[in-house]
């Protein structure tokens, strides 16, 4: 029994299973999590026959390709409401709230280091980053999260009447971006910083919260 073609389709994949008892089409959905693990687990070489393996290699890298696609990041579009609910959280964890936009040069030179804390999975961290393109960019900013291979939670604020809210982020906020607000729900303590983070920086500011 072996596979001859597999088809990666919205996370579909088609196997095409022959031998000499079977001649079926078996279509299966797998999480994208689950997918990368699948297809390097069956589609290994097989023995004795080295025109088939050599086929199967594109087919491989085109569904990993398909399946990293489609785990990718999206951005959620949200309304103040969800964002003054996310600074009022009572969470025991640190709120890192940025803001940011794709058209902003300093806010896309940043990202890295939100993305690197992040992925340190600090359990008593909680990293948001607010996208302040318009709601009908949702598609470029996606565009963007795919690209940049970003991980972090993503949430487009659909507000473009930005002087109706600015001031309830922070006070001493014109509206400059990027801006960053870190929060500890747990003691109340919160800084605001309305300029590009530097390397340090976070870790300074959480500090100075906890």
């Amino acid at each position: 029994m072996w596979i001859s073609e597999v088809f990666c389709g919205n996370l579909f994949v088609s196997f095409l299973l022959i031998s000499k008892y079977l001649n079926s089409n078996v279509f299966l959905y797998f999480p994208p999590k689950i997918l990368h693990g699948f297809l390097v687990t069956f589609l290994q070489p097989l023995p004795g026959n080295p025109v088939h393996n050599n086929m199967r290699k594109p087919l491989v890298l085109l569904c990993l390709l398909v399946a990293s696609a489609a785990s990718a990041q999206q951005a959620n579009v949200i309304k103040f409401d969800k964002l003054q609910a996310l600074i009022d959280s009572k969470s025991d964890q640190v709120q890192v709230i940025n803001f940011w936009a794709t058209w902003c040069a300093p806010c896309v030179k940043e990202l890295p280091l939100l993305e690197k804390l992040n992925a340190t999975n600090d359990p008593t961290v909680k990293v948001t980053l607010i996208n302040l393109d318009f709601a009908d960019k949702l598609e470029k900013v996606n565009a963007f999260i795919a690209r940049k291979n970003m991980k972090t939670d993503v949430l487009l604020l659909d507000e473009i009447d930005y002087n109706t809210w600015i001031d309830k982020v922070d006070k001493s906020w014109g509206g400059a971006i990027p801006a960053t607000l870190i929060i500890n729900p747990k003691n109340g303590r919160r800084k605001f910083l309305d300029k590009e983070l530097q390397e340090g920086d976070l870790e300074k500011l959480i500090a100075e919260v906890k």
